[in-house]
């Protein structure tokens, strides 16, 4: 029965440990789907704004008056609150992109042949100052993710913008503003995001396991040693009760011999 009620334990401390969302691989997991997620997300926003919104001046000028707007009302927060909940990053971050977003539309509306420059077919698809305003959309967008969480310990700051915007350089100058490198970069962080979904809950079977084995290895020593205990205990207990049945022994023969020799000595009285 004992043993029948370790197993029903063993069961049940099994079936709640595995799976369970609020071990540390389960937040492990959590985490890095959502960051992955997130950045899928972010990168879908930048294609968006690369390939359609600063393509046309329609789209464009609507977006950057938009900005230049959302930095007007945040400003007028700020000086409501006397700057305690929002600092100078919030009013600037809309800047920032709207002067991205002008670049990047600027930078396609390199002419050839110095015809009309409305013309689509004369707008070359990458340019030096669509590059420069690429990088400045991507640091902006990353300053916001970053910086945005809860629980984030990174402050914004002009080094961490600085070190972002030299990072999105670089990766700006293989975009180059062309869809296939989007929805490859797209396609690479969904797929690290499925490949954490099955990679997190097969670690956490491996770690169990591994867990489970050296807990039996423990717990087998543990028997092993109680039963040691039980049985050094029982040998001398029983040498005791050996002990205290000679001494009875020897107790009464001596009170016998005792009795035998006060009998002997009233007789010689007598």
């Amino acid at each position: 029965n004992d043993t029948d009620g370790d197993d029903q334990d063993e069961k049940k401390s099994d079936s709640g440990s595995s799976g369970n969302p609020d071990s540390v691989i389960g937040q492990m997991a959590s985490v890095a789907v959502a960051g992955m997620l997130q950045l899928a997300v972010r990168t879908a926003m930048m294609a968006f704004v690369s390939l359609f919104i600063t393509k046309y001046k329609y789209t464009t000028i609507p977006i950057i008056l938009f900005l230049f707007y959302t930095s007007f009302k945040i400003n007028k927060a700020r000086r409501g609150s006397n700057g305690a909940l929002i600092g100078f990053f919030d009013v600037a971050s809309p800047l920032f992109l709207s002067v991205g977003i002008f670049l990047m539309y600027s930078g396609r509306l390199t002419l050839s042949d110095g015809n009309d420059e409305s013309s689509t077919a004369n707008r070359s698809s990458w340019s030096w100052t669509f590059w420069a305003g690429e990088a400045i959309v991507m640091t902006m967008f990353a300053l916001n993710s970053v910086t945005g969480q809860e629980n984030s310990v990174l402050i914004a700051s002009v080094p961490l913008g600085i070190g972002l915007f030299i990072l999105f350089m670089l990766v700006c100058l293989w975009i180059r503003g062309k869809t296939w490198r989007y929805v490859t970069i797209l396609g690479f962080e969904v797929g690290l995001a499925l490949l954490a979904c099955l990679i997190f809950p097969i670690m956490e079977m491996i770690l169990e396991e591994i867990m489970n084995e050296k807990l039996k290895k423990v717990g087998d020593k543990v028997r092993l040693y109680s039963k040691v205990m039980e049985e050094s205990y029982n040998m001398k207990l029983e040498e005791q009760k050996r002990n205290m049945k000679g001494g009875g022994d020897n107790g009464s023969q001596k009170f016998k011999s005792g009795i035998s020799g006060s009998e002997s000595l009233v007789g010689e009285i007598d």
